[in-house]
């Protein structure tokens, strides 16, 4: 079998249910807060197998406000949009904090105004 039957079996293959690359093991959501107060959550794939450094799938920011989460940026690598990322890190953000993430519906995106669509959906 040549380099491009095998390159053409790969294309074949289907897609696994996880999204992300390596070990579904070693991905990892992760917060801090910076001096303002405000909550930034990084997706990461870590990809020690590799001998490589964690890779980032996406992040968000997030404002704590009247009691209300309201984000402020969020951002997946688009080769890995809707495939649950936003969700999980807005998710985390709601499990850390306590609060509801809220929909502000301003200045969104196609790909914002679809994730919210099917968040609500969902609740």
């Amino acid at each position: 079998m040549g380099a491009f039957d095998i390159a053409w079996t790969v294309l074949k293959m289907p897609k696994p249910d996880f999204p992300y690359y390596g070990n579904p093991e070693e991905f990892s959501l992760q917060h801090e807060y910076d001096k303002n107060g405000n909550l930034h959550v990084a997706a990461l794939q870590g990809l020690s197998a590799y001998g490589q450094s964690p890779m980032k799938y996406g992040y968000a920011q997030f404002m704590v406000d009247d009691g209300k989460l309201i984000p402020l940026a969020a951002y997946t690598n688009p080769n890995f949009r809707r495939g649950g990322i936003a969700t999980d890190m807005y998710n985390h953000a709601e499990k850390i904090t306590g609060l509801a993430v809220q929909n502000t519906d301003f200045m969104q995106s196609d790909d914002a105004r679809s994730f919210w669509a099917n968040r609500e959906g969902q609740q």
